[in-house]
């Protein structure tokens, strides 16, 4: 699997993956004052802070399973797309490496 990343950022947490793009001109929800308090848009919980002229937007999907990635913590901004490998070890076991 191949994940290409223009702008912001990818973090795969053990619960959950969030995805952050710092300066869009988009408001993707209403915005809030707390990075911590997220909108429900189906799977995908929002967060959206106004930030001068522009937002911070956040996109996270919770998940249920045990995710481990082996590549670090978060994927950044790249002129060329990720490769990676997704391996279900049974149960609610995930593991995500860098290849």
């Amino acid at each position: 699997m191949s994940v290409e990343i223009k702008k912001g950022e990818l973090k795969i947490n053990k619960d959950n993956i969030l995805y952050t793009l710092e300066e869009s001109h988009v408001a993707y929800s209403e915005p809030v004052t707390n990075e911590d308090d997220f909108i429900s848009s189906g799977k995908v919980l929002v967060n959206t802070i106004k930030k001068g002229d522009v937002y911070e937007v956040r996109l996270k999907i919770n998940v249920d399973y045990d995710l481990n990635y082996e590549g670090g913590t978060q994927l950044i901004k790249s002129s060329s797309a990720y490769k990676l490998s997704i391996i279900n070890k049974g149960g609610n076991q995930i593991t995500i490496k860098l290849i």
